[in-house]
């Protein structure tokens, strides 16, 4: 067993990932994060859903390389860490999807979820223009913190509709709960599963470090 600790610290947007590899703090082509920004500028809202489900429906890919435009030989599942002990699996059924994102269910997407998604987005942007960011009162972002030497990047765990607005509304840090496991260093990637059992050894693309 690793040692896992929280805590709470200020946390730059722009090292935070969702987790699949989508980066925030305004680099564009985060789906959550262009859709908030969107309805920042006023683009017609009808427009704005339309483009939401053409890119959901779009980006369904099982491959983790890619999903993210990679350019790779080799083959990953979606949510197939290096540093994660199980292989992921896409066996998620159209109810039981984790995220909108990561919906990659052969049963399709349902209509529901698509329009919780809106709901929950721009619920987001209203609620942070209108009051701020109060996470003491409202929740805090949950973020898994990944170490390589001094740098630091995040994977979102919960919260990406806030942080996505928080990036639109031109906030350049946040406070969030950070999860910290001595596991997840860079210089302990020799011990990951994924480096040991997986092939990710021959995977030189940089995704979170």
């Amino acid at each position: 067993m690793f040692l896992n600790y929280q805590k709470i610290d200020n946390i730059a947007i722009n090292n935070c990932y969702h987790y699949r590899g989508y980066r925030y703090g305004l680099f564009s082509n985060n789906i959550y994060e262009d859709y908030i920004v969107g309805l920042s500028q006023g683009v017609d809202l009808q427009k704005l859903r339309l483009e939401f489900v053409e890119r959901i429906l779009g980006m369904r890919s099982l491959n983790f390389f890619k999903t993210l435009h990679l350019n790779q030989t080799s083959e990953a599942i979606n949510w197939d860490f290096p540093w994660a002990w199980g292989q992921a699996k896409d066996s998620y059924s159209a109810l039981t999807n984790p995220d909108i994102i990561c919906h990659t269910s052969t049963d399709g997407i349902l209509a529901s979820h698509i329009n919780r998604e809106f709901v929950w987005l721009e619920n987001s942007y209203k609620s942070i223009k209108e009051n701020g960011y109060s996470p003491e009162k409202y929740g805090y972002i949950r973020l898994l913190e990944l170490k390589k030497g001094k740098e630091r990047s995040y994977i979102v765990l919960d919260g990406n509709h806030r942080i996505s607005a928080l990036a639109a509304l031109n906030y350049s840090h946040c406070n969030a709960i950070i999860i910290n496991n001595v596991f997840l260093r860079h210089c302990l990637f020799f011990l990951w599963p994924g480096y040991v059992f997986r092939g990710y050894k021959k995977r030189k693309r940089k995704i979170f470090f």
